[in-house]
């Protein structure tokens, strides 16, 4: 829901001062920690939004998360797909009884294309969901091939070409153009085989080679001809003669590669061969908190994540030491469980963690560029549902809620002042704040203004306000969104309220529409037969006018006041 953008101060255009669509593109989520100060702790606080059934998802072990070209994010979990826009999710779910649903329910990899999704289930195969229709198509090739209906993960390399990584067949690789499968898989009397058929990731590394996780160890397969060799784990890792489970595998920009196991965390150079181990340990707070890896992110600040079964952490690179983050049940705020099992950064720079059973959680990395202050009662302000913050250019913040208005901070004697709408002049229209930005006048008139005007694009104001050209593309066009179309969104929210007090208005069982003579003969018929239990569903019949609607509530209020 939005409500439009709010205009707080008037000011003229000066270089240095317009920064009010930088704060823009800084939108935080619900409830986050505003930032002020400086972080004042060797391990700064983790602050999460959480998503579980309550939020719309269909099941609370997030297997997996992937976020399409039109910018929505997928989830993958033990019963279901889920589409979430930013406001709400929308399920796929398994239906026997209906062939074009998904064909498991357990979705166990997901990955993105330029035209759609890939959909690897536990136990139905492969899908994949084209963007354009919507609709769900198995490959032939992969539906007719019985061992590659159970898999683990998937991985798309350079040539547009799938991985697939089973849980019993090894390795294929997937041509979608050409619908050959070629198998990579274990034999015990070929040294050259894969290390083990269980299969649990796949890394196209950047030099073109390609490493594998499995079962029992780890494998890499040349660029050209796909030869499989072992990669020899070292002794802090796997014990000699003793198999080593290999769940998550990760490239930095440097070429080193990180390896998650069950027996602790490795660093490895493939261009020397050289190791590093972590392990948990007891004593060291600033330690692994957990040997067995089941998930590894380096996120767009080359920080390196790791998910384990007993907390998520995040490695310093410059102190090689590990802040460790768990479930607080005294912590709304913290992770909604412990064991992690999935990883994904967005465009929009946000870390998402999969959880086993507590569902999802959202991190905005913002949160730590200036440190943390709990934005509650105690401090002056009036609600923690935040939606948008500025900071004017006398310094102080303006910080948005959803229904509470504005707080404006005075960040050098720390006090809040809260701005609301009153039914008085020069006060706010809404409480419901989404946006704020101060006008800055270009031809005796806004910005915003003119950015309002149908011929006016945002690379014309980028033209006059130069500094705005560090906003990102998806930040420009929904700015340019809620401005251009703001008195739309205006009329929608009326329609939708509007709706919604409909549908709280029920007709009871047995109303005879016939009996309102007042009522147009067509519109009788049609309510008779199509029997409406609301007057939102009533409004919704092809033909009805909203004079019809207003007839029959009309009637129903009469009625409830003779009763």
């Amino acid at each position: 829901m939005r409500v439009g953008v709010v205009l707080h101060r008037k000011m003229t255009d000066t270089r240095g001062e317009n920064r009010f669509f930088r704060a823009l593109a800084r939108a935080l989520p619900p409830a986050i920690l505003l930032a002020f100060s400086s972080l004042a702790c060797a391990t700064p606080p983790l602050s999460v939004q959480r998503y579980g059934l309550e939020e719309g998802l269909s099941q609370q072990a997030i297997n997996t998360a992937v976020q399409d070209d039109d910018g929505f994010m997928w989830f993958g979990t033990e019963d279901g797909l889920n589409r979430f826009d930013g406001y709400e999710f929308r399920q796929l779910r398994h239906d026997r009884g209906d062939a074009n649903s998904l064909p498991n329910g357990w979705i166990s990899s997901l990955v993105a294309t330029e035209d759609g999704l890939w959909i690897a289930t536990d136990g139905g195969g492969i899908v994949f969901r084209a963007a354009s229709t919507g609709k769900l198509e198995a490959p032939a090739a992969l539906q007719e091939t019985a061992d590659l209906q159970r898999v683990r993960a998937l991985a798309r390399d350079r040539l547009g070409r799938l991985w697939i990584a089973s849980r019993d067949a090894g390795v294929a690789i997937y041509d979608p153009r050409s619908g050959e499968i070629r198998r990579i898989r274990h034999s015990a009397t070929e040294p050259g085989s894969l290390s083990d058929n269980s299969v649990f990731s796949i890394l196209h590394l950047r030099s073109g080679e390609t490493l594998v996780g499995t079962a029992t160890g780890l494998d890499r397969l040349s660029t050209a001809n796909l030869d499989v060799t072992r990669v020899p784990l070292p002794a802090e890792l796997a014990s000699p003669g003793k198999p080593l489970r290999v769940r998550a595998l990760t490239e930095s920009t440097d070429g080193i590669v990180w390896i998650g196991t069950d027996n602790g965390l490795g660093r490895y150079d493939p261009r020397n061969d050289r190791w590093r181990v972590y392990h948990e340990s007891p004593q060291g707070a600033a330690a692994l908190p957990d040997n067995r890896v089941t998930t590894l992110l380096i996120d767009g600040q080359n920080r390196l994540w790791i998910g384990t079964m007993h907390g998520l952490a995040w490695l310093d690179a410059a102190t090689e030491s590990f802040s460790n983050y768990r479930n607080d049940a005294a912590d709304a705020r913290s992770l909604p469980d412990d064991y992690v099992i999935s990883l994904f950064e967005d465009r929009g720079g946000s870390l998402w963690i999969g959880t086993k059973t507590g569902g999802l959680a959202k991190w905005n990395p913002r949160t730590w560029s200036f440190g943390h202050t709990r934005a509650s009662s105690d401090e002056g302000y009036t609600d923690r549902n935040i939606t948008s913050f500025t900071e004017d250019r006398l310094g102080r913040l303006w910080i948005g809620t959803f229904g509470s208005g504005i707080n404006l901070v005075d960040r050098t004697t720390s006090r809040v002042t809260p701005v609301r709408r009153a039914n008085a002049r020069g006060t706010l229209s809404d409480d419901r704040v989404m946006a704020m930005l101060e006008a800055t006048r270009y031809e005796d008139a806004t910005l915003m203004r003119f950015l309002r005007r149908t011929e006016t694009t945002w690379e014309e104001i980028v033209e006059r306000l130069p500094e705005l050209a560090a906003v990102t593309a998806e930040v420009a066009r929904q700015v340019t969104y809620d401005v251009k179309y703001a008195g739309y969104i205006a009329r929608q929210e009326v329609d939708v309220a509007r709706q919604r007090r409909l549908a709280e208005k029920r007709i009871p069982d047995g109303f005879d529409f016939a009996a309102l003579s007042h009522l147009r003969t067509e519109a009788r018929q049609k309510l008779s037969r199509v029997r409406p239990t609301s007057l939102a569903q009533a409004s919704r019949i092809s033909g009805i006018t909203p004079a019809d609607v207003a007839l029959i509530m009309v009637h129903l209020e009469g009625r409830r006041a003779k009763g």
